[in-house]
C-alpha cells in the first residue's frame, strides 16, 4: 500500500498555495495516496495536524509542513472573513506548531519555510523532491500556469483564498512590519510572549531586540 502524504501547517501560512505547488510540481499519485483517498481534489492532501495524530501517525505517513513567520500569520486577513478582523492569533499558532512536534519521531517529516519557498523556489523544490523521492514534474516558478487544470471541487477557492493565479510573490513576506499592524503585534506579543523564543528557535530573529519598539 502506498504511504499517505499529508500537507500540514497553520492557517494563513500559505498552505493553500503550497498544496497547489506540490500537486502541480510533482506526480504525487505515482508514489503516495492522499490522506483522504475519496476526496477528489488536490486538497485531499491538506490535513489538520491533529488528524494525522488521530490516524495513528507512523512511518507510513509523509508530512510536509509549511511554516511562515508567525507575525505575518497573525497580521493576515482571510479574504472570506476580512470584516471579522485578523484571522489567526499567536496562541493558536503556538498550539498548532507544538502539536506538529509530536509528529517528528512518528512520521517522515519535512518543514518548509514559506519565505524559502517564494525567495528560493528552485532550491526548495529540490529539497522537497529529495524528501519525497520524486522527480520534478514542473518547476515551482512555473506551476501557477497549471493551477486551473488541477482537480478542484470549486475553482472559486483558488481565486478567493489565494487571490487568484499569480507567480510566487515575495511581497507577502514581512508585512507585519507595516504601521497598520503595529497595535496588532503589540497586543499579540503581550498575550503570547513565548513567541519571541519561537522566532529565535525558527531563525526568524537572532534575539529579542525587535520587540523594543512595541513597549512590551
Amino acid at each position: 500500500m502506498k504511504p499517505k502524504l499529508c500537507m500540514i501547517g497553520n492557517p494563513r501560512s500559505g498552505s493553500c498555495l503550497f498544496t497547489f505547488l506540490l500537486a502541480a510540481g510533482f506526480d504525487l499519485q505515482s508514489k503516495f495516496q492522499p490522506f483522504y483517498p475519496s476526496h477528489e481534489s488536490i486538497f485531499a492532501y491538506r490535513v489538520d495536524t491533529q488528524k494525522v495524530l488521530d490516524d495513528g501517525a507512523s512511518k507510513s505517513h509523509y508530512c510536509v509542513m509549511i511554516v511562515k513567520d508567525p507575525r505575518d500569520v497573525t497580521t493576515s486577513f482571510h479574504p472570506r472573513t476580512k470584516e471579522k478582523g485578523y484571522a489567526r492569533d499567536l496562541d493558536k499558532w503556538v498550539v498548532n506548531y507544538e502539536l506538529s512536534l509530536q509528529l517528528d519521531d512518528k512520521v517522515h517529516m519535512l518543514r518548509v519555510k514559506y519565505e524559502d519557498l517564494v525567495f528560493n523556489p528552485s532550491d526548495t523544490q529540490d529539497k522537497i523532491a529529495a524528501f519525497l523521492g520524486l522527480s520534478i514534474a514542473c518547476p515551482f516558478n512555473e506551476c501557477h500556469k497549471h493551477f486551473l487544470s488541477l482537480p478542484l471541487e470549486d475553482t472559486e477557492e483558488l481565486s478567493v483564498d489565494m487571490g487568484g493565479v499569480n507567480p510566487l510573490l515575495t511581497t507577502r513576506v514581512g508585512r507585519w512590519k507595516e504601521e497598520q499592524h503595529r497595535e496588532r503585534i503589540k497586543q499579540q506579543l503581550a498575550a503570547t510572549p513565548e513567541i519571541v523564543d519561537w522566532l529565535i528557535e525558527l531563525g526568524y530573529e537572532k534575539d529579542n531586540k525587535w520587540t523594543e519598539g512595541y513597549n512590551v
